[in-house]
């Protein structure tokens, strides 16, 4: 039971995260203050991230021989969510930027955005296809 719940957590928070976070991408691109992207940002992005590392994490902590040894897809997923993590912060980085008015249009933030996307959906298939 125990499991299911972090499961869920984990899979929730990435749907909060992973689309809020491509909106902040999206919202730098359309309104140049950066206000709305930063408030995305932080009232969803953020908490959908700390929703689903902490899912995450527990997951991991709660059977290390099964997500290190025994399942070797893992591999593969948990280098690809370390990039959608470091360009979650990145886009995020950028958003504060563009908000306090030390930087202007949306940069390369749509690239980032739409790695970030790619990056979530192939640890996504790799977290339901389990193809190795």
């Amino acid at each position: 039971m125990l499991t299911s719940v972090l499961l869920w957590v984990h899979v929730m928070g990435n749907l909060l995260w992973i689309g809020s976070i491509t909106a902040v991408a999206v919202a730098l691109g359309s309104e140049p203050s950066g206000r709305s992207a930063l408030a995305i940002y932080r009232r969803l992005a953020n908490p959908g991230f700390i929703a689903s590392f902490l899912g995450g994490v527990a997951l991991l902590a709660s059977n290390p021989k099964l997500y290190f040894v025994q399942t070797h897809w893992m591999h593969a997923k948990l280098p690809i969510a370390l990039a959608v993590i470091a360009l979650h912060h990145m886009v995020g980085a950028h958003a504060k930027r563009v908000a306090a008015g030390d930087r202007e249009g949306p940069g390369r933030t749509a690239v980032l955005g739409a790695v970030l996307a790619a990056c979530a959906a192939v640890a996504a298939f790799l977290g339901v296809a389990k193809p190795f």
